[in-house]
């Protein structure tokens, strides 16, 4: 199938999809990350401020963002952020009870005392920018169509029935035997354009439309990786080592039309195809 047709198929399914209206959930804050923190806090809450605003000046009401907490350097080819969340314009409780326009942040965190597993956790972007390597974030904004079918889905039953809490740091998308954050925001992708939460066919749908990163690990590396990383398995792989990354979530969003924008934000504002769209409320 080309591009093309499959770019039309899945608009139809994305015009033919129910989309059930929920009440945003309540989950408890909490900080993860994989390295210690290398910028003060006012460095870290003025980073996550600048990527809010600019989300917010765009009208976006749900976004993919992604952020780099280990050294560019260590990271295979292919690979330029390890962590992607999805964050969602909400109603704010502050913790003395005053309620403020801001952006949630939804995520799948690997367990720190057991890595082979995961959890759902809500958080906010302070949190999920207080262990980066690097001050960039990777941003996609979804059209305005999909971004109210991403929502529906992280406000509903079946944002929790999407997850999978058996975890690989390299998961692969095709197969149904772990998850990561970034293959899980996949699966919330699939589940957002066609309407179901059933894992068969989010997973046939994956296999049709999606085009995972292969991650070039020679063999030694791939052989005694899983003894030396936590988290890292590769019994779900073939010999390629497929996974999902925020560079092949915009390859698909951007084929087949769920982006609005794509681009990176550093302490010097954006890189990347600007549009103008009007301010959040």
């Amino acid at each position: 199938m080309t591009n093309r047709r499959r770019a039309a198929a899945l608009a139809l399914a994305l015009a033919a999809a129910p989309m059930a209206a929920a009440t945003m959930p309540a989950q408890a804050s909490s900080l993860a990350g994989g390295t210690a923190p290398t910028f003060s806090i006012d460095e870290t809450a003025s980073f996550a401020k600048s990527v809010e605003k600019i989300l917010a000046a765009r009208g976006a009401r749900v976004a993919l963002v992604a952020r780099l907490g280990r050294d560019p350097d260590e990271l295979p080819a292919g690979i330029d952020y390890t962590h992607v969340g999805l964050w969602v314009y909400s109603e704010i409780t502050t913790a003395d009870g005053r309620k403020l326009p801001g952006y949630a942040v939804f995520n799948l965190y690997r367990s720190n005392e057991d890595p082979d597993h995961s959890s759902l956790v809500q958080d906010f972007p302070l949190d999920f920018f207080a262990e980066i390597f690097v001050q960039r974030a990777g941003v996609i904004i979804p059209t305005p169509e999909m971004q109210a079918r991403l929502a529906r889905v992280i406000a509903s039953p079946s944002y929790a029935r999407l997850h999978d809490p058996h975890y690989s740091l390299l998961a692969n998308p095709l197969r149904d035997d772990y998850q990561n954050c970034t293959s899980f925001v996949l699966d919330v992708t699939m589940a957002a354009i066609y309407g179901t939460d059933d894992r068969r066919q989010i997973r046939a749908n994956v296999e049709a439309y999606f085009e995972p990163t292969v991650v070039d690990l020679d063999p030694l590396r791939r052989l005694f990786g899983p003894l030396f990383v936590e988290g890292a398995h590769t019994d779900d792989q073939d010999w390629n080592i497929n996974t999902a990354t925020f560079g092949s979530l915009a390859r698909f969003y951007e084929t087949y039309g769920l982006a609005q924008e794509v681009f990176e934000v550093t302490p010097i504002g954006i890189i990347g195809r600007p549009a103008s769209a009007p301010a959040l409320d």
